[in-house]
């Protein structure tokens, strides 16, 4: 992505390569102009929100994990400002992501990953405001951990009672609120 493009522009790149794909995998690799605590940059800019609510509406996360070096080191700094772009199909066959520790040619570390091409073990909740990659056996425990918090949060009693139960009361609740 360039730069100095607006916000825009790289929208519309990337929506024109997402219809190209027709919904299969697809993985972008971009240095961004966006910073944000959620892909581990140090800090956070104005316009980060934009690109959070864009990948939100168009399920695509960033599979960037939190590491000692960042992607990007220049005498003026460091951040991580370069990113992964992945859609839901390409973000369970990710693995192994890194940032390469050798010589680079540019103030730019090299991002490598594993990409498998075998079926994850895992599920990708479909989530659009972020994922989670969930284990088989740990999908009891994460629902059960997420009905409490969730009704905790929200002042529900949901003591045992089933997932849509709870989504049904979270609706009744939300519409009966005036400051949503």
């Amino acid at each position: 992505m360039d730069y100095n493009a607006t916000t825009d522009n790289d929208f519309k790149r990337i929506e024109v390569i997402r219809t190209f794909t027709k919904g299969e995998k697809l993985i972008i690799a971009t240095a961004s102009k966006y910073r944000s605590i959620v892909w581990h940059d140090t800090i956070t800019n104005n316009r980060r929100r934009q690109k959070e609510d864009f990948q939100a509406s168009n399920q695509l996360h960033i599979p960037n994990e939190k590491r000692k070096l960042t992607t990007f080191q220049s005498s003026k700094g460091e951040s991580n400002i370069d990113i992964n772009i992945a859609n839901n199909k390409m973000l369970v066959n990710i693995q192994k992501w890194d940032i390469f520790e050798e010589e680079r040619a540019s103030y730019h570390n090299i991002i490598k990953f594993n990409i498998s091409s075998h079926k994850a073990v895992g599920k990708l909740l479909e989530d659009p405001r972020q994922f989670l990659r969930i284990k088989e056996h740990q999908y009891t425990e994460f629902y059960e951990k997420f009905k409490h918090i969730t009704s905790e949060t929200n002042q529900i009693a949901n003591r045992g009672r089933s997932y849509d139960c709870l989504d049904e009361d979270l609706n009744q609740k939300l519409k009966a609120s005036r400051d949503i």
